[in-house]
Order: structure tokens, then sequence, then C-alpha cells
């Protein structure tokens, strides 16, 4: 392994990762302690900010694994190719999150629109 990463890169990137976990829990916490209990929504808004927490942190870690595979020369090809997988994953849930289900007139429902509205409380057009 003439061409190998250094040690200190793949430390750092662990560290880099550990780190920014360490953060998303503590945000989180801080975040969850100001919710009050007798708040209507209590309980949903802590449920998705864990839910964001859980999907946040599998992100950043398949991420991390991915980078690293990026920085062992042996590894690259898998990077790539799980790198193409993820994003051609990302367009086809954006898909499904955008697409209009219903359309009435000038109407579409799309999950994210039921998503707005659940969360705002309302739902706007978007231009």
């Amino acid at each position: 392994m003439a061409n190998s990463v250094p040690l200190w890169m793949l430390l750092l990137l662990g560290f880099l990762a550990i780190g920014s976990q360490v953060l998303f829990v503590r945000v989180s916490r801080r975040i969850r302690s100001r919710i009050a209990k007798e708040q209507p929504f209590a309980g949903l808004v802590k449920g998705l900010l864990t839910w964001a927490l859980v999907l946040t942190s599998i992100g950043l870690w398949v991420l991390t694994v991915i980078a690293a595979l990026e920085l062992v020369p042996e590894t690259e090809p898998l990077s790539h190719r799980l790198l193409s997988l993820g994003g051609s994953l990302f367009r086809a849930a954006e898909d499904v999150i955008f697409t209009p289900f219903i359309k009435r007139g000038i109407s579409e429902i799309s999950i994210y629109t039921v998503l707005k509205v659940i969360v705002f409380g309302r739902a706007t057009s978007t231009p």
C-alpha cells in the first residue's frame, strides 16, 4: 500500500464525524428542553426532532464511511458507485415527495404540501 492515505487523515475524519454527532445531540437536547410539555403539539415536535436527529446521524455516518472509502485508493471505485447509487435514490425520493398525487383545477397536493400543512398550519403556493 504505497499510495495509502495517511492515518492522521482517517483519524481527523473520524474525529470530525464524532464531533458533529455530539453537536447534533446537544442541539437536539437544547431544543427539546425548550419545548413546554403543555404545548398542544409538544409530542409531535419532539417526535419530529427525534426523527430528524436519527436521519441526520445516519446521513452523517454514511457520508463519513464514503469519505473514508474515497481517501483509500483501493476502495475509491466503491465510493464512486455508492455516491452514484445515493444520488439516484435521492432523486427518486425527491420525485415521490414533490410529485402531486391529487390534481383538482389549479390545486395540486403532494406529500410536501401535506407536511407543510401539518407543520405550519397552512399551505402556501409555490411560484
